[in-house]
């Protein structure tokens, strides 16, 4: 099957970028620079509850991105006894701790440059402009993506199908020619699959099955896998 791919586009956090680790590490560190905020615990989930909540609504057009940026926040100090209007100021130590966090997943870097030598590169990303921009900065390596599809700068988001119809029509392939990996199933392998592309979801956990065509703990243990192959 994969003989007949010529293309392949990425999902960029947390399939080729490890964003929970840098989010869960600038978060915590958050807190311990607040002393109101430093004794409670549970910091990182509540933020996670928050902010899926409000992307959720961003998605369906609920509120906008400045909404987004300052609700999150505001509601984290809010129930964790802090101070909501110091939003923007905890915004600002976050997404400086948060890049500084930035790293490849394991083996995710040798694989990315792995399948480059095999097919060519897209990357496909939600996610706040400006920052998914500063990732494609600080990685040299993603540079060699030939199609680069940033959520907010096309004006679309996963899982809108309309997307990934850019997606396609950006490669100038037929669906059953492309192949998407992505980390959610709902946002990145549904869709896609729903369009007739082939998908590899990328699930550190082996869950129960789900239709793909290919799931994999990590993007290096399918790169090693095609290696044994002699795909790659």
């Amino acid at each position: 099957m994969w003989d007949r791919i010529r293309f392949v586009y990425c999902d960029l956090d947390d399939t080729l970028l490890d964003h929970s680790g840098a989010e869960r590490r600038a978060l915590r560190e958050v807190q311990q620079a607040y002393p109101e905020l430093a004794r409670l615990r549970g910091g990182y989930r509540l933020y996670r509850r928050i902010n899926q909540m409000l992307w959720d609504a961003y998605g369906r057009g609920e509120i906008g991105r400045e909404a987004l940026r300052k609700l999150r926040f505001a509601l984290w100090l809010r129930l964790l006894g802090g101070d909501p209007g110091r939003w923007a100021e905890v915004e600002a130590a976050y997404l400086n701790r948060y890049a500084a966090h930035w790293r490849w997943l394991p083996g995710a870097r040798r694989a990315w440059l792995s399948l480059g030598r095999r097919w060519p590169l897209g990357l496909l990303s939600n996610g706040l402009l400006e920052i998914q921009r500063a990732k494609l900065a600080r990685f040299p390596e993603l540079q060699q993506a030939r199609v680069a599809i940033l959520a907010e700068e096309v004006g679309l988001r996963k899982p809108d199908p309309a997307i990934f119809e850019l997606a396609l029509e950006r490669a100038g392939l037929r669906a059953e020619e492309v192949l998407v990996i992505g980390d959610s199933y709902e946002t990145d392998i549904a869709p896609a699959r729903a369009l007739g592309m082939r998908t590899l979801w990328i699930h550190p956990d082996h869950p129960v099955s789900l239709p793909a065509d290919a799931i994999a703990p990590s993007l290096f243990a399918w790169t090693r896998t095609l290696q044994k192959e002699h795909v790659l």
